[in-house]
């Protein structure tokens, strides 16, 4: 028998991948765009393919000058 894949990561678990504090997680899940499903008023898990392809995403855009312009 094959173990199930993963579908979804806890607030916790997301902000732990990404490197970032539950603050700055919970800021995330509220921010328009990010990938987040509301299971009830409380409960909220970041579906893994989604986060993914939303980090992805982030990386490719233009975040601002390039370090030598700013010089």
């Amino acid at each position: 028998m094959t173990e199930a894949r993963k579908l979804s990561y806890s607030v916790r678990e997301a902000a732990g991948m990404l490197g970032v504090g539950l603050n700055t997680m919970y800021d995330l899940i509220h921010a328009d765009g990010f990938p987040s499903v509301w299971l009830s008023p409380r409960r909220c898990v970041i579906p893994c393919d989604n986060l993914h392809e939303w980090l992805s995403e982030q990386t490719c855009k233009n975040v601002g000058a390039p370090l030598e312009a700013k010089r």
